[in-house]
């Protein structure tokens, strides 16, 4: 299962007259807000859209277990913007926990095959710290931009 988080417009009366085609911020025809900010998209994803699956794959090996959930849920602005804060948190959180040590926690697997014997998915390549990381800032800056344009967010799954 996929995980697309795609702007919505935003049910609230400060920011209902806003108007955009399903999944984007501006007109068909208009240029994308998101051009430059190179956001992972998944394959039925628009260009204001980002890879939500990734997200809450890294927040998940990282033990932020109910952020990664939340990554799942439809936001108004004002809950993707607050969402956004708390992902920096807990960034910021997991930085001072881990940042110095030798030996950091690995971020999520990929490139995984299912072992019959072990009956569970086995993963040959983990993303880094610093990659899990990252990735969890560009979801920052996309929930922040986002809701700074005034939409919400439809978590796609």
């Amino acid at each position: 299962m996929g995980l697309d988080l795609l702007p919505r417009t935003c049910p609230c009366p400060k920011h209902g007259a806003l108007t955009a085609p399903e999944g984007l911020t501006h007109a068909e025809d208009a240029t994308c807000p998101f051009d430059t900010d190179d956001f992972p998209k998944r394959m039925l994803g628009t260009c204001c859209s980002i890879d939500g699956k990734t997200i809450s794959r890294e927040l998940e090996a990282l033990g932020e277990h109910e952020l990664a959930d939340r990554v799942y849920a439809d936001m108004t602005h004002e809950e993707a913007l607050a969402f956004a804060q708390e992902l920096r948190d807990a960034v910021e959180r997991l930085e001072r926990a881990h940042g110095s040590k030798k030996r950091k926690p690995k971020g999520a697997g990929f490139n995984g095959h299912f072992d019959r014997d072990k009956r569970e998915v086995v993963w040959s390549k983990y993303s880094t710290f610093e990659e899990a990381l990252a990735a969890i800032r560009q979801a920052i800056a996309w929930y922040e931009k986002t809701s700074t344009l005034g939409f919400g967010v439809d978590a796609w799954a």
